[in-house]
């Protein structure tokens, strides 16, 4: 019985894929234990790590002063290294936008929430990196030799 319950979970995430593969959008689901289960390929593009490196790790603050994982730990800890997070939304589904300046300026908008499959509860964050459009409408600074020379 429980190994029909767990492949019933792993067809639910297969059908998913999917889905969330045709998103531009990150998503990624984790667990009560803050395990990695489920990623689309545009959150492993985002946060720039291979399929192995990231099922099922365990997600924690470790991650911030590992080079590899730094990607990473942006996404799960905003605020540990966000210049400003600011809330646009907190009930029902969390809604933030960060902006990044270490190591690089990266602007994220983060949905998260809650879901509930098989009677499990899991954990889903949807990631909007909004990076290229804030700095297209960023006016372009103007350097001391563009305007003497």
């Amino acid at each position: 019985m429980f190994f029909k319950k767990q492949k019933a979970e792993a067809n639910i995430f297969e059908t998913l894929d999917l889905f969330f593969n045709s998103l531009t959008d990150a998503v990624v689901f984790y667990n009560k234990n803050f395990k990695i289960i489920y990623f689309n390929s545009s959150f492993k593009n985002l946060v720039n790590l291979k399929d192995d490196e990231l099922k099922n790790i365990e997600i924690g603050t470790w991650m911030i002063n590992d080079k590899k994982y730094e990607r990473l730990a942006l996404v799960f800890f905003p605020s540990l290294v966000s210049k400003n997070i600011k809330t646009i939304q907190s009930k029902p589904i969390e809604i933030i936008e960060a902006e990044i300046k270490i190591p690089e300026e990266l602007y994220f908008k983060i949905a998260n929430s809650e879901v509930m499959f098989f009677y499990k509860k899991y954990f889903i964050k949807v990631i909007t990196d909004k990076t290229e459009l804030i700095k297209k409408e960023k006016p372009d600074t103007v350097s001391v030799e563009k305007l003497f020379f």
